[in-house]
C-alpha cells in the first residue's frame, strides 16, 4: 500500500500548492516565491536524475548558503536522494573523506550509494577518496 506519510519536499510542494505568490525566502538578489523556489527545484530534479541521479544515491552540496543552496536542497530530495552538506571551507581532503565515508563510488560500487557533489556548475560525480 502506497505511504501516507508526507517527505519533507512534499509538504513544501504543498505550500507552493496553496500560496504560490508568498514570500518563500529572502535570497540577495531579494524575495523569492514559493511558486518559483518550487520550479526552479523541479528543474535541477529532472537534470539531476538526467545526469543520473537515483532515489537512495547522496549528493554532496558544496555550496555557500544562498538561494541556489535551497534549490539544491529541495532539488535533491525531489529527486529521491538524499543531501550532505559540505562546507565551502572545508580542504578537498575532507570533503573527499565525508563522501567516501557516505558511500561514494570508490568505497561502494552499489547504485543506491552513488554519490554525487552539486556546486555552483551544476551536477557532476563525486570525486573518489584517493
Amino acid at each position: 500500500p502506497p505511504s501516507t506519510v508526507k517527505l519533507l519536499h512534499q509538504w513544501f510542494e504543498t505550500t507552493a500548492q496553496r500560496h504560490p505568490t508568498r514570500p518563500a525566502l529572502l535570497g540577495a538578489t531579494g524575495l523569492v516565491s514559493y511558486r518559483e523556489l518550487d520550479e526552479r527545484a523541479a528543474e535541477l530534479a529532472d537534470y539531476l536524475r538526467a545526469a543520473g541521479v537515483r532515489p537512495g544515491n547522496f549528493v554532496g552540496l558544496f555550496m555557500a548558503k544562498s538561494t541556489e543552496l535551497y534549490v539544491a536542497m529541495l532539488a535533491v530530495l525531489k529527486a529521491g536522494a538524499a543531501y550532505v552538506p559540505l562546507d565551502v571551507s572545508f580542504p578537498a581532503e575532507r570533503v573527499a573523506f565525508i563522501l567516501s565515508d557516505c558511500g561514494a563510488p570508490a568505497a561502494d560500487h552499489r547504485p543506491r550509494a552513488r554519490a554525487w557533489r552539486v556546486d555552483r556548475h551544476g551536477p557532476e560525480p563525486a570525486p573518489a577518496a584517493g
